[in-house]
């Protein structure tokens, strides 16, 4: 199944965390297709935004991780446009869970259900959620 890749994915990508090593180690064996949307790179450039208010990130470092992240999307797919429906569709994704649930995350497994992706991301919040609206979702935590 192809990929969609969250926000928090991408800044363990170009930036180092410590989620970096684990998706690191998953993008070097995944054989799905990649795909991320005009709303992660939003998201990405708001996450190294605040890395550098909060003095995680430098300015460099910022500016480094959008160049290796432009780059990279030379390499890849187009970014998956948002469309008027993903934002009605995220709605109804918050409206149909009891679990907790951010807009921003709902518009994510929007347009991962509607490009038939399985959701890659960090937030196990908005995993949980995916799983429990049917939405596929590709497991990077480590398991005991």
């Amino acid at each position: 199944m192809s990929a969609y890749l969250d926000a928090s994915v991408l800044v363990s990508v170009f930036t180092t965390d410590d989620h970096t090593p684990r998706v690191l180690a998953w993008l070097a064996r995944a054989s799905e297709r990649l795909c991320v949307s005009d709303w992660t790179l939003a998201e990405f450039s708001s996450a190294v935004a605040i890395g550098v208010r909060t003095a995680r990130l430098t300015i460099g470092d910022r500016d480094d991780a959008e160049t290796a992240l432009q780059s990279w999307l030379s390499s890849q797919r187009p970014p998956e446009p948002v469309h008027s429906d993903d934002v009605r569709t995220a709605r109804s994704l918050l409206r149909a869970t009891a679990l907790p649930l951010r807009a921003a995350d709902a518009l994510h497994l929007a347009i991962a259900q509607r490009i038939g992706h399985a959701v890659v991301s960090f937030d196990r919040r908005m995993c949980e959620a995916a799983v429990d609206l049917g939405i596929a979702v590709e497991d990077l935590w480590p398991h005991a």
